[in-house]
């Protein structure tokens, strides 16, 4: 795992596209996870997967037969990734979550059954978080969640268009402290 330092060295050197100046901490990955049901997860889709401390988890809790397909934009965590989650079941994807519909038709996945991110969307213009939110929107199944962390509470307005069940979960336990949204069709 990359440590802290460095963690925080391609922060600073990639705010816009990292938006997070440390790690998730346990209580926030704790979080995302028990807003999920990766029981019955077939294709689990990943953005801004980082170094995979999320993917690891995963990994470790997915069925056998599960597709993990990790979206990443910065090279050197994909080979973070790759060294720490070293399993068959996941694909890491070094690409923005603008090409996710793009690259997931490649492996014939059109729809997905759990979608999670840590992209820092306010970071992003409003035309760019549309085009990530509508694939987002049309890949997950009817019964499928979306989840977000985020550090900021202004994504409602936008998440609205998209998911018709929006809850939030307040992380205090992080730096900086996160919402979590769940979202569904």
């Amino acid at each position: 795992m990359l440590n802290s330092f460095n963690f925080l060295k391609a922060a600073v050197k990639n705010q816009k596209s990292l938006g997070a100046v440390a790690q998730s901490s346990r209580f926030l990955i704790n979080k995302i996870m028990e807003s999920i049901d990766l029981r019955n997860a077939k294709v689990i889709v990943e953005l801004g997967a980082g170094v995979g401390n999320i993917t690891k988890i995963i990994a470790r809790n997915a069925n056998s037969d599960a597709r993990i397909f990790c979206f990443e934009i910065n090279r050197d965590f994909c080979r973070q990734i790759r060294r720490n989650v070293p399993d068959k079941r996941v694909v890491i994807i070094n690409a923005s979550a603008e090409e996710m519909k793009e690259y997931l038709k490649k492996f014939d996945i059109e729809k997905a059954d759990v979608l999670i991110s840590t992209l820092p969307f306010f970071n992003f213009s409003l035309e760019k978080k549309e085009k990530i939110l509508s694939g987002i929107s049309e890949l997950i199944e009817n019964k499928g969640v979306f989840v977000l962390s985020q550090y900021t509470n202004k994504l409602n307005t936008v998440l609205c268009h998209y998911f018709n069940n929006i809850k939030k979960k307040r992380i205090i336990l992080n730096i900086p402290p996160a919402i979590v949204y769940v979202c569904r069709n």
